[in-house]
């Protein structure tokens, strides 16, 4: 009988070493991901959305009061975190003469981590009593942009009892247009092993509607909407919001 056998150790298989040394990797390779690391989003100071976005452009402007729509986040105290991912959040009603209204949502993050990261308005809205009844890829081909890049963005209808939304959004992470969850914590992880923290910004426009003919009515007006928007922006407003 050897030393081993009287103390009941087995030496451990090769298999099993080397599944302790792939954990130890992932382990290594989550704690550099998840520490603090230098943001990449430069701004000399903490960017103002209220006074960044203009109040009134091409035929829309703001008006008093507010129409119901679903929230950015659960709670909007204090500082970012799971619940509330914001540093900054706008929300405004324009109207133009035909009496059309658009709620327009844009909520900046400084710092997007796997843990704190922007909402999207696809699992937001259901959580506040919504039912998303489609979501489709859509080419926002009419968003100035800074860097002359396409923006890529989503439609969306969502519903309650007492009505519903015709809803175009898009999402930037850093310098890439999120198309889904995946590509966001993708993009955040690539990021963060660079030693780097993206930035990140939600655009999200709506229409009320009572039912999906209205939604068809509501993309073209959206879309208007928000190409007349970023136009009005300026070389700061376009860093953020159409980078």
């Amino acid at each position: 009988m050897t030393m081993n056998d009287d103390i009941g150790f087995q030496e451990p298989s090769l298999l099993k070493s080397l599944l302790i040394g792939v954990v130890m990797l992932c382990a290594a390779v989550l704690a550099l991901v998840l520490k603090p690391q230098i943001n990449a989003a430069k701004y000399t100071a903490q960017p103002s959305l209220e006074e960044l976005v203009p109040k009134s452009f091409g035929e829309w402007r703001t008006m008093s009061g507010q129409f119901n729509a679903a929230s950015l986040s659960v709670n909007r105290e204090g500082q970012p975190s799971t619940d509330n991912p914001y540093d900054d959040i706008l929300m405004r009603t324009y109207i133009n003469d035909k009496n059309q209204r658009i709620i327009l949502a844009v909520a900046w993050g400084k710092n997007q981590r796997q843990e704190i990261k922007i909402h999207r308005p696809e699992l937001c809205y259901p959580a506040q009593g919504y039912d998303v009844r489609s979501l489709n890829n859509t080419n926002l081909d009419n968003i100035n942009s800074l860097s002359g890049k396409n923006i890529t963005g989503k439609q969306m209808t969502a519903f309650t009892m007492d009505g519903g939304e015709a809803v175009i959004y898009w999402i930037r992470i850093g310098n890439i247009y999120s198309g889904n969850a995946f590509q966001t914590r993708w993009h955040i992880i690539s990021e963060g092993l660079q030693g780097r923290v993206p930035d990140g910004v939600l655009v999200r426009a709506s229409m009320p509607i009572q039912n999906e003919a209205e939604a068809e009515q509501a993309w073209p007006v959206l879309q208007k909407f928000l190409g007349e928007m970023t136009g009005s922006l300026s070389a700061e407003g376009k860093n953020l919001i159409s980078r």
